[in-house]
């Protein structure tokens, strides 16, 4: 008796084991259409294991049928040091930097991906961020995007082309490149690019001003750079001044800070309420570094900082 398409996709969501979906592949047709279904939708390519992950990249790449299944894609270093180069693990200086037709085989997997949502580049231990030419020709529209790649005109040309992209975070930004031009918003009302962005995570304060202004951003999470009071309190100014530029209100804010203390916490308490209005819609902020019994300090975040409106 065969099972319907139904039944098949059922059994397959509460198998746990990949290698069990590897054998329901082998049962029937059907079963095999369920088990790629939930095989493919989310996918992990470990940096270090350069054989499987290459193996795989081509696989997506020659089987547009696979690829298409992609929805959850998570490029990554592991954070062990082993590097399996064919059958032969051995360990690796550290920083490793992976060679070029690594990149090359992601490049081509990634430009089948046409039903990715969900893209997560994860690169730490020292790894070069210069690989963001691997987004060109992409033609999947993301939702979320963790990105550690380098801030450059490939980046920039590939966000300009993300029409459904809600929530973003960066670990690179540099406010001089031409090609910002591209993301800056010229009406205040509706930005042109990244439209619907409203999560914004960024250690670099200054990409608010391209990324807030005109955008439905509630969330935001950054940093400010400098130890100097003067200096910090410039770059605060001009960070708030840029959320205030967003189409929605902020519900959070976290502003880490190189030395929390609690004057300067004060300060950005009292500047956010300013900026914000008498009533800002705050749902949290932090984290801030606050007086306890008049001397010693903590470090503290505020929830629900307004509480919502009841109806009447």
């Amino acid at each position: 008796m065969t099972l319907p398409p139904e039944m098949c996709s059922y059994i397959v969501e509460h198998v746990e084991r990949r290698a069990d979906l590897c054998t329901l592949c082998l049962v029937s047709k059907t079963f095999r259409t369920a088990a790629e279904r939930v095989l493919y939708r989310s996918l992990d390519m470990d940096i270090r294991k350069l054989s499987s992950t290459i193996m795989l990249c081509g696989l997506l790449a020659q089987q547009p049928r696979l690829s298409r299944l992609v929805t959850v894609l998570a490029i990554h270093m592991n954070e062990e040091r082993q590097v399996d180069h064919e059958s032969s693990p051995r360990l690796e200086q550290w920083p490793f930097s992976p060679p070029s037709h690594y990149w090359t085989a992601v490049s081509r997997a990634l430009r089948n991906t046409t039903g990715l949502r969900s893209l997560h580049v994860h690169l730490n231990g020292g790894v070069p961020m210069n690989y963001a030419w691997i987004l060109n020709d992409c033609g999947f529209q993301l939702h979320t995007f963790h990105c550690d790649l380098a801030w450059d005109r490939h980046l920039v040309s590939f966000l300009s082309t993300q029409h459904e992209l809600t929530d973003l975070h960066i670990s690179d930004f540099d406010d001089d490149i031409p090609e910002n031009q591209s993301l800056t918003t010229h009406s205040l009302r509706q930005a042109h690019t990244l439209a619907h962005l409203t999560v914004l995570d960024c250690a670099f304060a200054e990409a608010a001003s391209v990324l807030v202004p005109g955008r439905p951003v509630t969330h935001v999470k950054t940093c400010l750079s400098s130890t100097n009071n003067e200096t910090r309190r410039v770059e605060l100014a001009l960070l708030l001044s840029d959320l205030r530029l967003s189409t929605r209100p902020i519900y959070s804010l976290i502003v880490a800070d190189e030395s929390y203390t609690s004057s300067f916490s004060l300060e950005l308490l009292s500047s956010v309420i300013k900026a914000l209005g008498p009533t800002p819609q705050l749902r949290y902020l932090g984290p801030l570094a606050l007086p306890v019994d008049g001397g010693e300090v903590s470090v503290t975040r505020f929830t629900h900082v307004r509480k919502p409106a009841v109806p009447d």
